[in-house]
């Protein structure tokens, strides 16, 4: 399909995650759908939205396991988590991202940038588990942070 798109929506109707693309390909026997030139919006149960784009990303069946490859980045705007605190705005950038919407999970064994505010970390491998807020970089880590005011 060319000027590919598809949304998802919450038991409740609200939107939950929305994908567009330059073409995509289904493949029936796994249910995965790959999409070229791919953009996704996605909104977790607090709304807080999650943008995602990659030369390619690879979704599940069930759309909430993307792979994305191909110059990927992954934004995750700020807002406020389940307990009220603040969550800053995230970025996650490399060649290979795969990103799980339940639990919030982000991990690459590729090289990445993780942007939070100023602050830069870059690492040859990652796993971030968003409900616990742990980034674990691995390999060669470097990290520069932005002083605070």
């Amino acid at each position: 399909m060319r000027g590919f798109s598809m949304r998802t929506f919450f038991p409740n109707g609200t939107l939950r995650t929305e994908i567009f693309g330059t073409e995509a390909r289904h493949h029936p026997d796994s249910g995965a759908t790959v999409i070229e030139q791919a953009r996704v919006r996605s909104y977790n149960d607090r709304k807080q939205l999650t943008t995602a784009t990659a030369a390619q990303i690879t979704a599940n069946a069930e759309g909430n396991v993307f792979v994305l490859e191909g110059d990927a980045v992954v934004v995750r705007q700020a807002g406020r988590a389940a307990d009220g605190s603040l969550l800053a705005r995230l970025e996650f950038h490399g060649e290979y991202l795969r990103v799980t919407l339940e639990p919030d999970h982000v991990m690459s064994d590729q090289p990445v940038l993780l942007v939070r505010g100023n602050d830069q970390l870059r690492a040859e491998s990652l796993d971030y588990q968003g409900g616990r807020r742990v980034a674990v970089l691995d390999g060669n880590v470097r990290a520069q942070f932005a002083p605070r005011p």
